[in-house]
């Protein structure tokens, strides 16, 4: 273990310490985990996941990271979502450096706050479809185990937005402190939540490895669904949400489009500048949306499991909508496709619509 510092003076650890998956600890106190079998392409093959909340003691955590660390035992605790496949651990955005094997490098800054909680820690993030995907979900299932008593911690990234998305499913408790991503508190009683989602999930099928691409916990994805469902189901209605709100990637001719779908009974949905229960109530009566590829796309989470989920494609694509469209059974088609060898995270370009594909399609649901 080596002790160093930032550019600031700010003290921090080096350290190499094992991993353990809270999954083990929430066994291990006793806490019910919920196993989901998810069929694989047409086969008959399973895979695992498990929706679980583990109560810890005493661990150090930095906001933003994706793992606590246990002090009574001198380890990292990384929250997963599936079980019995050694090869994904290197594959569940962590946000740890592994040295070998479940042995990780990771540093760790002197705690700069002192919390008795118990409170939540999850991956949080100002990125709305991160947030709407992680914290969100991750809060219900935690409201699952442990009641909604418990609040969620959070630092100088959560705003009123924020706020607004996680009272339309009761979690009201917030605990907010003082800090930017990176800063550590110590927590005296902590609960972690199993990861809601995983990008890029891998799973061995037939012999071979498959790529769910976006993969979403198929449970506590239809625990918010059905809350939205059950508070604002009513009329049916026909979304196309707009990227006009939006800083990158707006289409030069998305006007034409909404213009085009505008024929077809079709709104226009600023998710930016329209309150979260107006969203959500909006979305949960879409039979059908139209959507460009982004953040607000997660917002699909909200409409009716038997809706019909239309997506633009665009190279920085990374399948969250398809992961939503999966876990809720929604159907889900991809207009403007992207040659694979043409995807790259790194595109933030505007990209002319192909408007006559995207009508063709919705005619056949309209």
């Amino acid at each position: 273990m080596q002790q160093t510092q930032d550019d600031e003076g700010r003290l921090f650890q080096l350290r190499t310490v094992p991993v353990c998956h809270t999954e083990e600890i929430a066994r291990a106190s006793g806490m019910t985990t919920t196993d989901i079998h998810v069929p694989i392409g047409a086969g008959t093959q399973v895979v695992r996941a498990m929706s679980y909340a583990a109560p810890v003691k005493n661990v150090v955590y930095e906001l933003g990271a994706r793992f606590v660390a246990d002090l009574n035992h001198a380890r990292c605790l990384v929250p997963t979502l599936f079980d019995g496949h050694s090869f994904l651990s290197g594959r569940l955005n962590t946000g740890i450096v592994s040295a070998s094997g479940n042995i990780v490098s990771t540093r760790l800054r002197a705690p700069e706050a002192l919390i008795d909680g118990p409170v939540i820690c999850t991956y949080f993030t100002s990125a709305w479809g991160t947030f709407l995907l992680d914290t969100l979900l991750a809060c219900i299932t935690a409201q699952r185990v442990h009641g909604s008593e418990a609040a969620l911690l959070v630092g100088r990234g959560f705003n009123h937005r924020h706020r607004q998305y996680l009272q339309i499913f009761g979690q009201t408790n917030v605990e907010e402190i003082d800090l930017a991503d990176g800063r550590t508190v110590a927590l005296r009683d902590a609960i972690v939540p199993s990861r809601p989602k995983i990008r890029d999930a891998n799973f061995a099928f037939s012999g071979n490895r498959v790529s769910l691409k976006y993969f979403v916990e198929p449970r506590v994805a239809k625990d918010a669904n059905e809350a939205v469902q059950s508070r604002f189901r009513g009329k049916s209605r026909q979304i196309f949400i707009s990227r006009q709100d939006a800083n990158v990637r707006v289409a030069p001719n998305e006007r034409d489009l909404e213009d085009r779908l505008s024929t077809y009974g079709f709104e226009t949905l600023l998710i930016g500048s329209t309150p979260p229960e107006e969203v959500a109530r909006r979305m949960a009566n879409a039979e059908i949306v139209v959507t460009p590829h982004g953040s607000n796309a997660a917002n699909t989470l909200f409409a009716p499991p038997d809706a019909t989920i239309i997506e633009i494609d665009h190279p920085r694509q990374d399948w969250n909508c398809l992961g939503v469209a999966r876990a809720l059974g929604q159907t889900h088609r991809l207009v403007n496709k992207v040659e694979d060898g043409k995807r790259t995270y790194q595109d933030n370009a505007s990209y002319p619509i192909d408007i006559d594909e995207v009508d063709r399609v919705v005619r056949e649901y309209v």
